[in-house]
């Protein structure tokens, strides 16, 4: 579990890549948002799931591999 508490968007991000096959990146609109939460290192698209539900942001999947957070 990768526990997060007001972590910057991007940070997370770069936390979740290290456990990611591929290339996980967010856009620099949505990098300063805060996020706090407990995930799931074994389950990137459950954190994904997480990150969209709950922040004004999209996940989109350029590939399997290639994944971007965007700005809603």
């Amino acid at each position: 579990m990768l526990l997060a508490k007001a972590m910057r968007l991007e940070d997370l991000v770069t936390e979740l890549s290290r456990y990611h096959t591929g290339k996980i990146r967010c856009e620099p609109a949505i990098a300063e948002m805060k996020v706090s939460g407990a995930f799931p290192v074994t389950d990137i698209p459950a954190c994904l799931t997480l990150l969209y539900k709950t922040l004004p942001l999209r996940v989109s999947y350029i590939t399997r591999w290639w994944i971007t957070l965007q700005p809603l």
